[in-house]
C-alpha cells in the first residue's frame, strides 16, 4: 500500500510540473507573439509618415544657421552694451562723482519741495482770495442793508416829526425868573412829577457828612404827562395846599421836566402866583448848608 501511495504522489507531482512548464511556455509564447504584433504595427505607422525631401531639409538648415547668426549678433551687441555700462559705472564710482550725484539728488529734492510749497501757497492764496471775495460780497450786502435801514430810518424820522408836530404842543426851554422877596412855597419838578418840598409826605430829609439834603418823594407827587394840556390838576394841587394866588412860589426844574414846566407855569400865571424858576442841573440834589437855612442845589 505504501509503495502504491508514493508512486501516485510522484505521478501527481510530475503532472503538476509538466502543467506548470506548459503554462509558462504558453505565456512566454503569447508574450512573444504580442511583441511581434506591436513591432509590426509601429513599423507600419513609421512607414506612413512622409519622408522630408532633401531640399526642405536644406532650407531648414539654412534657416537655423540664419537664426544662429542673428543670435550671435544680438549676443555681441549685448556684450558691447554691458561693457559700455561697466565703463560708465566705473566713471561714476569715484568719490567726486558720488558727491555730485548726491548733490544732484538733493537739488532734485529741494526743487520738488519748492514746487510742492509753491503749489500749496497757490492753493492757500486761492482759498484766501475766495474768502476775501465772500467777505466782500457780505460787506456789499451789509452795505446795501445799511442803506436800506438808513432810508427806513429817515422815513421813520419824517413820520416821527410829523407825529410829534401833530400830537405835541410847542414848548421852549424854561428861563430862570427871579422875583423880589422870600418865597412862600417851595416846589420841585423832577421826572415829570411836581412835589411840595414843605410837605413831609412829598419830601424826605437826610444828612450826609454834615449836610442836610432834601429829596422829593416822586410816588407822592403830582404826575404830569408830556402830552397833558389840562392845567386843572396843577391848580387843584395848589389849592389843596392852601397856597393863595398872591404868594411867591419857588420851583426847581430838572432837565427831564422842561416840557411839563410849561403846564405848571400856565397854572401859576392863571392863579396869579409870581414864581421863581431855578434850573436844577442833572443829578444834583437840594441841600441846606451847615450854617444856613437857604436851600441850594448840590
Amino acid at each position: 500500500m505504501a509503495r502504491r501511495a508514493s508512486a501516485e504522489a510522484k505521478e501527481s507531482s510530475l503532472e503538476l510540473l509538466l502543467d506548470t512548464i506548459c503554462n509558462t511556455f504558453g505565456g512566454v509564447l503569447f508574450i512573444a507573439i504580442l511583441v511581434i504584433v506591436l513591432v509590426n504595427m509601429s513599423s507600419r505607422q513609421v512607414n506612413k509618415i512622409p519622408q522630408k525631401s532633401r531640399a526642405q531639409q536644406d532650407l531648414e538648415l539654412l534657416q537655423l544657421q540664419h537664426d544662429l547668426e542673428q543670435a550671435r549678433s544680438q549676443l555681441e551687441t549685448l556684450n558691447e552694451t554691458a561693457s559700455q555700462m561697466e565703463t560708465i559705472k566705473a566713471q561714476f564710482t569715484n568719490q567726486e562723482s558720488i558727491v555730485l550725484a548726491k548733490k544732484l539728488h538733493e537739488s532734485e529734492l529741494n526743487i520738488s519741495q519748492t514746487v510742492i510749497s509753491t503749489t500749496r501757497s497757490g492753493e492757500e492764496t486761492a482759498e484766501m482770495q475766495q474768502k476775501i471775495n465772500e467777505i466782500n460780497e457780505q460787506l456789499e450786502q451789509q452795505s446795501q442793508e445799511l442803506k436800506d435801514l438808513r432810508k427806513e430810518l429817515e422815513n421813520l424820522s419824517v413820520k416821527l416829526k410829523g407825529v410829534v408836530a401833530k400830537n405835541s404842543r410847542e414848548s421852549r426851554l424854561p428861563t430862570a425868573q427871579k422875583e423880589v422877596g422870600a418865597p412862600d412855597a417851595y416846589f420841585i419838578l423832577k421826572q415829570g412829577v411836581l412835589c411840595n418840598l414843605t410837605d413831609p409826605a412829598e419830601s424826605r430829609r437826610s444828612t450826609e457828612s454834615g449836610t442836610q439834603f432834601l429829596d422829593p418823594v416822586l410816588s407822592a407827587g403830582l404826575k404830569i404827562s408830556e402830552k397833558q394840556t389840562d392845567i386843572s390838576p396843577v391848580t387843584d394841587r395848589l389849592d389843596s395846599k392852601k397856597i393863595p394866588g398872591r404868594h411867591l412860589i419857588r420851583v426847581w426844574v430838572s432837565p427831564d421836566s422842561h416840557i411839563q414846566w410849561n403846564l405848571v407855569r400856565e397854572a401859576l400865571v392863571k392863579r396869579g402866583n409870581p414864581y421863581e424858576l431855578i434850573l436844577l442841573p442833572d443829578q444834583k440834589r437840594l441841600s441846606y448848608g451847615a450854617s444856613s437855612r437857604v436851600m441850594r442845589s448840590q
